[in-house]
């Protein structure tokens, strides 16, 4: 099947290689793939987990009206990672070699597969355009790590002498000198460093399409049946990472309390950090809630909550997510730790998500939820 797309008054073939490695990733990937079905879509899954990626894989090939076309590249499970890294470059080296006009997307710019993608294309003479797809809250305040040393001027000269010159440094995601566009949520609050971009607003409408919630299903426990769990779902505690959480289980266990004064039981939800595993402390700290499946990214869960459900949470890229994909939802930000970066903090006051000190939640809900409190 040949796919083409009318340039200026020439017949120029165009396809997009999406870098998938996270749920965004997936969600803002399917999102473009779906605006520009006259192109043909190419998923590149190269989740270093390889049960997720396959997940992504096979979500994929569900609706191949989406992506035409599938490329695992996670992690060899029995070569390690050596051999892993010579399948890679071998399968890289035979999708870019060829000269055709082709975009290739990633969420993270300073990836290896992506940089190697982008220095064999460019080598081989082929139409190429690197792209950033927005990673959440490093595209509006920074890499945690921007200002050291390290990160700016030791890690890319040891990578440079490793893979080669051709390795272009990211200050801060989707910097580099390979990123010649960027689709965010938000362009007016991107980093500085990011701005000398072409920047695209990501339309957020997509997500309420068919093919959209279609895709997502496919990720979704059909045991668990997750669309049936959140029906009625009144309010979702996002929880952070689990060292985070386990550091402050007590100040979560308040905030659980003060909901309570708002929400039956029955109409709380709790939704772990992905890579959490001491699942069996939150079953006990959130006894009789609605516990969501860690694994499931809130990215695929939005979709799924009823009009006017609240999301509280600290201040991460979770609650950036659910205030873009899902704008009709009030978002609710905990102060969680004593300093919040001043860009953060910013950036929250200008999307106008609400920033609560835990002890005055209780009376800050009654001013939200108003008429919802339960009797």
């Amino acid at each position: 099947m040949e796919w083409h797309r009318k340039d200026k008054g020439r017949d120029i073939k165009v396809t997009d290689y999406f870098f998938i490695s996270s749920p965004l990733h997936f969600c803002i990937a399917a999102n473009i793939a779906i605006q520009n079905p006259t192109h043909k879509n190419v998923a590149v899954i190269i989740s270093k987990n390889v049960e997720v990626g396959n997940t992504y894989a096979s979500a994929a090939k569900h609706c191949p009206q989406i992506f035409n076309k599938i490329i695992p590249l996670t992690a060899s499970v029995t070569g390690g990672r050596l051999i892993s890294r010579k399948g890679k470059v071998k399968i890289l080296k035979q999708l870019f070699s060829k000269q055709l006009k082709i975009r290739i997307f990633t969420g993270n710019d300073r990836r290896i597969e992506f940089q190697y993608a982008m220095h064999i294309s460019t080598k081989s003479g082929t139409d190429v355009e690197g792209i950033y797809m927005d990673d959440g809250a490093v595209t509006y305040v920074g890499h945690k790590s921007m200002n050291k040393i390290q990160h700016r001027y030791v890690d890319p000269l040891f990578k440079k002498l490793f893979y080669g010159f051709w390795w272009k440094n990211a200050v801060t995601t989707g910097t580099s000198t390979w990123i010649e566009t960027a689709y965010v949520a938000f362009p007016d609050a991107v980093h500085p460093l990011l701005r000398d971009k072409r920047l695209i607003a990501l339309d957020a409408e997509v997500f309420k399409s068919d093919q959209f919630i279609a895709l997502t299903s496919h990720l979704l426990d059909s045991d668990k049946n997750p669309r049936k769990l959140l029906a009625g779902v009144k309010v979702v505690l996002t929880l952070p990472d689990e060292a985070g959480f386990l550091e402050r289980q007590k100040l979560f266990q308040d905030v659980f309390q003060q909901l309570g004064c708002y929400f039956e039981i029955s109409e709380i939800a709790v939704k772990a950090h992905p890579r959490s595993k001491k699942l069996g402390i939150m079953e006990n700290i959130f006894s009789g809630v609605i516990l969501i499946d860690s694994s499931l990214g809130m990215e695929i869960l939005l979709p799924l909550l009823d009009e006017g459900c609240l999301v509280v949470g600290d201040v991460s890229s979770t609650l950036l997510t659910t205030r873009w994909m899902r704008p009709d939802l009030p978002v609710v930000a905990i102060k969680i730790k004593d300093e919040i970066p001043i860009l953060m903090m910013d950036l929250y006051n200008k999307l106008q998500i609400e920033m609560i000190d835990v002890r005055q939640l209780k009376d800050s809900l009654s001013g939200i939820i108003g008429d919802n409190k339960k009797s």
